[in-house]
């Protein structure tokens, strides 16, 4: 008969024979080697690209498809895209684009608005260098117009509504028009280049491209240039701040006589001091450069009364933080202007869209890109 186990363990040899197993077991068990570690998960970025696409040349209805240069947000896939047309492929105008991302993107043929005048007829072509465009509460279209500084045409920024009908028009502050002596002013085709409205629809920021001319030096010269960034008060009707945004120099050196630029080509107003800008820049022979930064106000000197800041000590610009940069991503770079978020997508992301202006040159499209943004970042 077997013998119960309290009894062996109670005898000199079964229990040293049981202590010894145990131990051999632990040992056993210590020298188990460790699971492997599970890998890290690899980080999602701020700002992920989902997905892009070229639009065709041409609608066919009247207007050639392009210039796209300014992007606003309508409400669920809807957006509106200005064109910078001067009424040379057809009428100044705006375009609606559908724009629906559900794991694949889907751009839909858009049509288009003619923009008119106070009397309503045709809005001219001649300095209406339209750049910007934000869509206000009430369905109303903001754009902004950089003018014609050859032919002392002054930039504008004005409201229509959404047939594109004339409301009204702000007035600049002093500074902005052009001069015959070219000694003040906008600089030609760098002037009232971003616009955008807060969520809550209160206030209005708009940017130049570059510094005023009484400001300092553009970034033809291949240097840094202090751009305005201005906000209105709806409510109020007035504007009530301007700062410098300092806008990055051209990326790259252009052979000899070749052209070099870079601006500030868009906005989005996160709230009344907070924003995304994205500039671009363009060096013959060496293409374009893009770049998305988060920008705030706060710690920034207000310059409203600075009539000429080229005369006045350096202020400190708004604070910028490189979001992205387009040439990580992989696409083919070209001349991206237009910027809005959109929805939220269902893991709390945001959409935010891009569009190209190919300027009607055969040689550039009309693109749009897609991406999702991490709020933690707006």
């Amino acid at each position: 008969m077997s013998i119960p186990l309290a009894l062996r363990l109670r005898a000199p040899g079964f229990r040293d024979a049981f202590v010894g197993l145990l131990l051999l077991a632990l040992a056993g068990c210590a020298a188990a080697p460790p699971p492997p570690p599970r890998p890290a998960p690899i980080p999602r970025p701020a700002i992920e690209l989902l997905g892009t696409v070229a639009l065709p040349p041409d609608d066919g209805s009247g207007a050639r498809l392009g210039g796209l240069s300014g992007l606003s947000w309508a409400g669920g896939d809807r957006f509106l895209a200005i064109s910078d047309d001067k009424a040379d492929h057809g009428p100044v105008r705006f375009y609606r684009l559908e724009v629906a991302w559900d794991g694949a993107l889907a751009v839909a043929a858009p049509s288009w608005v003619e923009l008119r005048d106070r009397s309503g007829g045709p809005l001219a072509g001649e300095g209406s260098d339209c750049e910007g465009i934000a869509v206000d509460p009430s369905g109303g279209v903001w754009v902004s117009s950089e003018g014609w500084v050859e032919r002392l045409l002054p930039p504008f920024v004005a409201r229509f509504d959404g047939d594109g009908r004339w409301l009204e028009e702000l007035s600049l502050p002093a500074g902005f028009a052009p001069t015959a002596d070219g000694l003040q002013g906008v600089r030609d085709n760098q002037a009232l280049e971003a616009l955008d409205l807060t969520p809550d629809g209160r206030y209005l920021f708009v940017g130049t491209e570059n510094a005023l001319v009484q400001d300092g030096p553009s970034t033809y010269d291949g240097v840094a240039s202090p751009s305005r960034l201005l906000r209105y008060d709806l409510e109020r009707r007035r504007w009530d701040g301007a700062w410098v945004y300092l806008v990055e120099p051209p990326h790259a050196e252009p052979l000899p006589g070749q052209l070099r630029v870079g601006g500030l080509v868009e906005i989005v107003a996160l709230d009344r001091e907070n924003l995304l800008a994205m500039e671009r820049s363009f060096v013959r022979d060496r293409g374009h450069r893009v770049r998305i930064f988060r920008v705030r106000l706060a710690g920034a000197d207000e310059i409203a009364g600075i009539a000429a800041l080229a005369d006045a000590p350096r202020p400190r610009p708004v604070a910028k933080e490189l979001l992205l940069d387009f040439d990580e991503l992989g696409i083919e770079m070209d001349n991206y202007e237009g910027m809005a978020l959109g929805r939220e997508l269902a893991d709390g992301r945001r959409l935010l869209v891009v569009v190209s202006d190919d300027n009607f040159s055969p040689r550039q499209a009309n693109r749009v890109l897609v991406f999702a943004v991490d709020p933690a970042v707006l």
